[in-house]
């Protein structure tokens, strides 16, 4: 490290003890501005996130099968349980949740009777859990913020520690 640190000092005509303070000053100097790029950062997420707000969602990816009618209506009956439902930090971490949220709540409509949080996990976490998401993280910060938005949008009832899909039909 010292050689190279001597190199550089060479190269710009300085001695080792002059470059390193002149390196020690230009960091001083970014300080500041690191701290206001992360602020910057942080302000444009938002604007992005208010401008997606705007934007009509749209599914672009290919369905795995042909679509039927009624393939289509319960995609349309999952995407308006869900709608609002905004996870993540960004676009990429928005979609991998929507689409583990998606899977969450067909599940959820495909079951009998209410069904728990340990019911949804021991189900799908191996299949749709979120990479860098523990099992429990998982069921937080997706399913569970998913099944309370379509409860919102009266498509889920929950019943203290119990989720029950009721299709948009009054609880």
């Amino acid at each position: 490290m010292y050689e190279a640190l001597e190199a550089e000092a060479e190269a710009e005509e300085k001695s080792i003890s002059e470059y390193i303070r002149s390196v020690l000053r230009e960091r001083e100097n970014t300080q500041p501005n690191t701290t206001e790029y992360v602020d910057r950062i942080r302000d444009l997420e938002e604007r992005v996130d208010e401008l997606e707000k705007r934007i009509p969602e749209r599914n672009v990816a290919e369905p795995k099968s042909p679509t039927t009618s009624k393939t289509r209506k319960s995609d349309d009956e999952i995407s308006a349980a869900l709608e609002g439902f905004r996870p993540g930090r960004n676009a990429e971490e928005r979609a991998a949740r929507r689409e583990s949220a998606h899977a969450a709540l067909e599940w959820l409509r495909d079951q009998p009777d209410a069904v728990t949080a340990g019911d949804v996990k021991h189900a799908l976490y191996d299949d749709h859990g979120i990479d860098g998401q523990t099992e429990q993280t998982w069921w937080t910060e997706t399913a569970r913020k998913a099944f309370r938005q379509a409860a919102e949008n009266g498509y889920v009832e929950i019943d203290g520690r119990s989720y029950e899909w009721t299709g948009g039909r009054e609880a």
